[in-house]
């Protein structure tokens, strides 16, 4: 099974917006290989969140609630 972190946004519903690159520096979505890792990326990107936040460099964080982790259909 593969997962994605997806993030309610506005206009598009939930959506993956998280990505990587290929060697051909083409942008592509990121893809887990288990809830887990998947889980492990999205606290690690709220805890640096706050952290900013924190130390003055962005207006407000994001939260968890924005946020919710999904099973790829194949």
């Amino acid at each position: 099974m593969k997962y994605e972190i997806q993030h309610l946004t506005l206009c598009d519903d939930w959506v993956n917006t998280w990505t990587t690159y290929d060697q051909d520096e083409n942008e592509i979505p990121t893809i887990f290989d288990s809830y887990q890792n998947a889980q492990n990326a999205l606290s690690d990107f709220l805890k640096e969140e706050l952290r900013e936040y924190q130390d003055g460099n962005i207006a407000s964080p994001y939260t968890s609630e924005e946020f919710r982790i999904m099973e790829l259909v194949t």
